[in-house]
């Protein structure tokens, strides 16, 4: 986040680099003569040197170094605020871009906002517990090879040796798509680890790859709530979670735009003349596709479900007129193996526009 910015084709043009002067009032690094020195002085060793102006100049710091001059900001409470990001004004992207752009074209890191957060989602179903389990069967061969090429009652370099075993289970579990390797390895040993880098563009993400991104994770659903209590005989810790089969399923009944207007126990709990309150809803307003996408990326939807893609829960949607006034009654989630014995999910109450 504090790499400095500099002009390029990735940087707006009203973005330009910061300079000493408008960095002035920012306790911290006076111009050097040779920046490249601080460069060098840092790279070998980050931790001292940030150590070092954090006792100098406190904990936001005025620096030179990468070319340019940024600001480190350090502690929890800047992490906090940087990290999460709420209001939106840091940018990993014209931070980064700098520096990895070449090296990681497009790369998770390197994206902001609703764009990271939709190709983080997709990346992480690999890391779910059924994904995972799949993953065992090639470490175990791939432990077993390797192990069988280490020397027997002979001293082992063991540093190298592990370091080589591992990379090349990381090599077999990330770098292959079924038979067919991306990175491919020299034919001839050379004591080095070589590969050839092709720079590649993430496709955008369209609703037929949410979708089935989506359907490789079960998902907590009421159904599965009520199968977490001591009382309950289930021994599949996945038993009641909702799985999507990929395809979307029309219903009119669902489809168009609708606004949150209440959040009550059970439907005979509302009451349509009531001052509208959404409470804690997850959105205060929806529309629901033709296509099974909504106007969020978070959200999709199918048949009388609405997939959460963040939190991975499957809510149940009842449509349920009133007089002349189409309704509907959506779970808002909140499912976990903490809630007590009976309880159900809150239900949030849209009206259509």
């Amino acid at each position: 986040m504090n790499a400095p910015v500099a002009k390029s084709e990735f940087i707006p043009a009203d973005l330009p680099e910061p300079t000493y002067a408008e960095l002035e009032h920012i306790p911290g690094m006076v111009p050097a003569r040779f920046p490249i020195l601080r460069t060098l002085k840092f790279l070998a060793n980050p931790l001292g040197r940030s150590r070092e102006l954090f006792e100098q100049h406190g904990r936001i710091v005025r620096r030179q170094d990468f070319g340019g001059w940024g600001v480190s900001m350090i502690g929890p409470e800047a992490n906090e605020m940087i990290l999460f990001n709420k209001d939106k004004i840091f940018s990993s992207e014209l931070g980064w871009n700098p520096v990895l752009e070449l090296l990681f074209p497009r790369g998770l890191m390197l994206m902001d906002f609703e764009e990271h957060r939709i190709h983080r989602k997709t990346l992480s179903v690999a890391f779910k517990t059924e994904p995972m389990q799949h993953y065992f069967t090639q470490l175990d061969e791939g432990i077993t090879r390797g192990l069988a090429k280490w020397p027997k009652g002979k001293s082992l370099n063991f540093y190298p040796s592990i370091k080589s075993l591992t990379l090349d289970l990381a090599a077999t579990s990330f770098l292959k798509y079924g038979d067919r390797a991306i990175v491919t390895m020299p034919p001839v040993p050379r004591g080095i680890f070589s590969m050839w880098l092709e720079e590649r563009k993430l496709p955008p993400l369209d609703e037929a790859t949410l979708r089935k991104a989506a359907s490789f994770v079960p998902m907590l659903s009421s159904d599965w709530q009520a199968l977490q209590y001591p009382d309950s005989t289930a021994e599949d810790p996945n038993a009641g979670k909702f799985r999507f089969d990929g395809k979307f399923t029309a219903n009119p009944k669902v489809a168009g735009s609708w606004t949150v207007v209440a959040q009550v126990a059970k439907p005979t709990d509302f009451d349509p003349a009531a001052k509208p309150n959404p409470g804690r809803s997850p959105f205060q307003k929806i529309t629901f596709k033709e296509d099974g996408t909504t106007d969020t990326a978070r959200w999709i939807w199918s048949g009388a479900t609405l997939i959460d893609l963040e939190q991975d829960t499957a809510l149940k949607i009842t449509p349920q007129p009133i007089g002349s006034t189409d309704y509907l009654f959506i779970e808002s989630g909140g499912f976990g193996p903490k809630n007590p014995a009976g309880w159900t999910s809150p239900l949030m109450v849209l009206k259509r526009n």
